[in-house]
């Protein structure tokens, strides 16, 4: 069953509620750079909403719902001028719009706990100080989650000498996770670049060594690659589905597309009403893989 455990969350001046006067704003792949040396501190740079009536707003809700109880973090992937200069503030209202409580956040990451009787909530990027800011996303996720890397690792309730690790296709929206079953190991990331950390890499070579069969599986063109990455480097069994990627989506990767050709042209790829010939990958495929998860079944 898949899970939302992290929810990316972009700034569109064009769509989000954002501070106009004397700004500089400028859009460019998905990253906004924002300027404005005689913004009064305390002012809101950007508002995100929970859930808003567009007809008489005309700002859209962007914001995931939450679970009333449950700690949450928020981290910020920006370049702030100067330091220390931009914190992050999370108001809490009730059915009737007065605010129930309220958060600060001042080190561009930290946590919250969402009240038990708010009924929605917003996020603002707060001046205090900032002359300039280049913003990236906003990254919102349970709080159990490991952030720093990027990325995470779950493993089925046990590990045997028969290994499947799977890699799910990076999502720049959200981090899209999996619970494994038996012998299965599924890395998630909301990007692609994550893969290729070293400690992923480090994560990956102490499976090999404990393993006496293991197969590397992707779940769509980007972790269809990394999984060909992997087992160029461990040559080891490789199931892929039928999308490859080309060589701009590689382009920002550690990896180029003519190193994975061959690699590509020898792998199972798995579709509709194939018949599967090998009964070890087979077995991991059927049994421990949540075919969902692969598109294909």
């Amino acid at each position: 069953m898949k899970q939302i455990s992290a929810n990316i969350i972009t700034w569109d001046p064009r769509e989000d509620k954002t501070y106009l006067n004397g700004s500089q704003i400028k859009l460019s792949k998905g990253e906004v750079a924002f300027e404005n040396e005689l913004m009064s501190p305390g002012k809101a740079l950007v508002t995100w909403y929970s859930q808003q009536n567009y007809q008489t707003n005309r700002n859209l809700a962007k914001l995931p719902l939450l679970a009333r109880g449950q700690t949450y973090q928020l981290k910020l992937v920006a370049t702030v001028e100067p330091r220390q200069t931009l914190y992050l503030k999370v108001s809490f209202y009730s059915r009737f719009g007065e605010v129930v409580q309220t958060t600060f956040i001042k080190d561009l990451q930290g946590e919250f706990e969402y009240p038990k009787d708010a009924y929605e909530y917003r996020l603002e990027l707060i001046n205090a100080g900032v002359k300039k800011v280049n913003f990236k996303y906003l990254i919102l996720a349970q709080a159990k989650l490991d952030l720093q890397s990027g990325y995470c690792v779950q493993t089925g309730s046990s590990l045997e000498s028969k290994l499947a690790i799977v890699f799910n296709e990076p999502d720049l929206r959200a981090l899209i996770t999996t619970k494994p079953k038996t012998d299965t190991v599924i890395f998630s990331a909301y990007r692609p670049q994550a893969y290729f950390e070293p400690s992923v890499g480090e994560k990956i070579a102490k499976f090999v060594d404990k393993a006496e069969q293991l197969v590397f599986i992707g779940n769509g063109a980007l972790s269809n690659a990394v999984a060909a990455y992997y087992n160029n480097k461990y040559q080891q069994k490789l199931l892929i589905t039928p999308q490859l990627p080309t060589e701009k989506q590689l382009a920002h990767l550690p990896v180029n597309l003519s190193d994975l050709q061959a690699t590509f042209e020898k792998a199972t790829i798995y579709h509709r009403n194939m018949k599967i010939e090998d009964d070890f990958a087979e077995k991991l495929y059927e049994n421990n893989v949540v075919q969902d998860d692969l598109r294909v079944r």
